[in-house]
């Protein structure tokens, strides 16, 4: 019978690694660690062709030190907390894909997911990002969560940074978080340097908010003071989700018109319809809200356009249907939908260029 390797890290015994190059975890060699123990790895490449299996407990791989580092080798470690405590601008680069279970800690330095997948547990957090220490991947990319969201209230699976209320059961969801800044009909760089793909089980009439946090150095040249949120089924085409509230100082803006989730960012880039207005102020209302009879859809546009309104009941199913014909200027629309039974539905409005506007209203 074949011997494999395996080292034990004792509880509470922390270990300190120094040494030149890399530390490699051969084929068939074990590295299971419990307690508190931490391996620490200063100006060393972690490189596993093993197996690396942290999952016992509160135990930590730390990466200290001057130099950039990587973490390569065939198997995917699973650290149980993984601690990023690079001197400066020092960073580790993922050359394959790594999971943690528990925390992705950041001291200071940074950590570029350089083209790879990074899986959290749907008990992982992300902890102690700042504007100098940071997860950052502009060749590509991305963090990834599953997490069960029942009428999620300001909810922020792993601490991405994305941050989700729904009055709905949204259901099993993927939360990927990625930094690549996005291209718009082949035109680079459209975005700040952060996105999120968001793919719930129940993905129709969600009736959510949704705020996206972001640091200064993910800004990408773009005004911080013009930011809105932008939407793509297709990561090419985008949509004009607007904001409903934003905040330079604190860094997020966030939307409450979502009715379905795909590709997310931020973007200053001024929408061609008529849902954006130069001053940054929110161009589309609809009061009152909720109603019993008469709805009001005010439109404040800075081109004449011919549109279209829509009405779906909380099913999808369109219940109403009109034109409307947008001039320059402040626009009013009194919308007679007296007859509707009580509940949730969706305004929805298109432009002939594209752009598209939800808004969800409640029939007393």
């Amino acid at each position: 019978m074949k011997l494999k390797n395996i080292i034990a890290l004792p509880f509470l015994v922390p270990v300190m690694l120094h040494a030149q190059g890399a530390v490699k975890i051969n084929s068939g060699t074990y590295i299971f660690s419990g307690g508190n123990a931490i391996i620490v790895l200063q100006d060393i490449n972690l490189s596993n062709d093993g197996t690396i299996n942290q999952l016992t407990g509160n135990s930590s791989f730390k990466f200290t030190g001057i130099q950039n580092n990587t973490i390569s080798g065939l198997s995917a470690p699973l650290f149980d907390i993984l601690e990023m405590a690079k001197t400066g601008s020092a960073k580790i680069s993922l050359q394959r894909g790594i999971n943690i279970g528990s925390t992705l800690k950041f001291t200071s330095g940074l950590l570029d997911l350089n083209n790879n997948i990074l899986i959290l547990s749907s008990n992982g957090v992300v902890s102690g990002e700042t504007e100098t220490s940071w997860l950052t991947g502009a060749t590509g990319g991305y963090i990834q969560i599953v997490s069960t969201l029942n009428a999620p209230s300001a909810a922020n699976p792993g601490n991405l940074g994305a941050v989700i209320t729904s009055t709905q059961n949204l259901g099993s969801t993927i939360i990927k978080r990625g930094h690549v800044s996005q291209t718009d009909l082949a035109i680079p760089g459209f975005s700040i340097n952060r996105y999120y793909d968001i793919s719930p089980a129940t993905n129709t009439n969600l009736n959510a908010t949704l705020r996206i946090n972001y640091f200064d150095a993910e800004l990408n040249g773009k005004t911080e003071a013009g930011l809105s949120m932008w939407k793509s089924t297709d990561k090419i085409n985008w949509a004009y989700a607007g904001f409903s509230n934003r905040n330079a100082a604190t860094n997020f803006v966030e939307t409450n018109t979502i009715a379905s989730f795909s590709r997310c960012t931020l973007s200053d880039k001024i929408a061609t319809g008529i849902f954006d207005l130069p001053s940054g102020r929110n161009s589309l209302h609809i009061w009152p809200n909720p109603y019993t009879e008469w709805i009001i859809i005010e439109i404040e546009s800075t081109k004449p356009a011919k549109a279209s309104l829509k009405v779906y009941d909380i099913l999808g199913k369109l219940v109403y249907a009109q034109p409307l014909l947008i001039i320059l200027g402040k626009n009013k629309f009194p919308v007679r939908l007296a007859t509707f039974a009580q509940g949730l539905y969706q305004v929805k409005i298109t432009d002939g260029e594209g752009s598209v506007a939800v808004i969800p209203i409640v029939k007393q």
